[in-house]
């Protein structure tokens, strides 16, 4: 499902250790090393951590005496870079001499067209993934509205799903309530790269927000967790709308009618 959406995906990848006496000079050697092979045109840094962007493919590595990140508009840059940056935060941490991770985290926030009205979203959310609103009309009146928050454990990753059905404005606020979106834009003044994706995404759709995590590794298991959460979140999404669309089917409506 994120194969057929991948310019409607907000990507973050995270790698967090426990931070190190000495982390200012090691840093500094592991933004430059990285930035060597990266050779992106813009950065900023401040004592703590350096900041490589790519505006023109809409992404920053982030690096920090804590924790090495990535960001992206889309998920085509980081299903086809991925073994590059998996590359490039191995060699970070061997620069910064992290030996042990305390997190590994991917998270696909996915903005989903499913043909179909925010109201007809929420209706079928009761049923699939909740019981039936009448069952809850004594708690909440007539539900207008819905947001399902799951957590659990996928394939040996941990998990936090968020499912919601969203109007233009809701989506759009979720997608700009993300930190640090102007790091993926230069000039900030007039590049129009975060205002196309919301754009794009400013509809009545199904939010599903896959974060995928796993603690206590080392460097040597990034490949790994990189493929397998980026797997895992691809399914995750694809079962989502299929369990929305089975219950379209089973109550024989579309666009609010009865077939």
């Amino acid at each position: 499902m994120l194969k057929e959406h991948p310019n409607s995906v907000f990507v973050s990848f995270a790698l967090d250790f426990e931070a190190q006496i000495g982390y200012a000079r090691r840093l500094s050697e592991a933004a430059e090393a990285v930035q060597g092979r990266l050779s992106v045109k813009y950065w900023s840094c401040t004592r703590e951590r350096y900041f490589l962007r790519d505006t023109e493919k809409r992404s920053s590595v982030s690096l920090e005496f804590n924790r090495f990140g990535y960001m992206g508009l889309g998920l085509g840059g980081w299903r086809s870079g991925v073994n590059d940056y998996v590359s490039l935060f191995k060699l970070g941490l061997e620069r910064m001499g992290v030996q042990k991770l305390t997190r590994m985290g991917f998270k696909a926030q996915a903005f989903i067209s499913v043909d179909m009205t925010h109201r007809e979203i929420c209706e079928l959310m009761f049923g699939s993934f909740l019981v039936e609103a009448k069952d809850l009309e004594t708690i909440c009146g007539k539900p207008e509205d819905v947001l399902v928050q799951l957590h659990g454990s996928y394939k040996g990753l941990k998990t936090q799903t968020i499912i919601a059905p969203v109007n233009a404005e809701q989506s759009a606020q979720t997608f700009m309530s993300n930190p640090a979106l102007e790091l993926l834009v230069e000039p900030k003044l007039y590049d129009s790269g975060l205002k196309d994706f919301r754009d794009r995404i400013a509809r009545d759709c199904l939010i599903v927000d896959s974060d995928l995590s796993q603690s206590d590794a080392t460097p040597d298991a990034i490949q790994d967790f990189a493929r397998e959460s980026l797997e895992a979140a691809e399914q995750i999404a694809e079962a989502t709308v299929y369990r929305l669309k089975r219950m379209q089917r089973k109550r024989g409506t579309r666009n609010g009618n009865t077939e």
